[in-house]
C-alpha cells in the first residue's frame, strides 16, 4: 500500500493530509491552489500548465513551500 503525505505552508496556513496516491495529492494541491490564486495573485491569469501554475503561486514568498512524499 502507498500513500502520499501533502504538506503545505503558505501565509500562516499549515495544511497537512494524507492521500492514497500522488496523483490525489496532487489533485488537492491544485484545488487548493485555484481557491487561493485571486486572494493572492490578484489579476496575474494562472498559467495552464499545472507544475508551472505551483511554482508561480509559491514563489510569491519566500518562507512558503509544498511538498508531497
Amino acid at each position: 500500500m502507498q500513500a502520499t503525505i501533502l504538506a503545505i505552508i503558505t501565509d500562516g496556513t499549515h495544511c497537512l493530509s494524507l492521500h492514497h496516491s500522488h496523483l490525489a495529492a496532487w489533485s488537492q494541491l491544485m484545488s487548493f491552489i485555484d481557491a487561493r490564486w485571486s486572494e493572492r495573485m490578484g489579476s496575474t491569469a494562472p498559467p495552464a500548465d499545472d507544475e508551472a501554475k505551483a511554482q508561480m503561486f509559491f514563489r510569491h514568498n519566500d518562507d512558503d513551500l509544498y511538498g508531497a512524499r
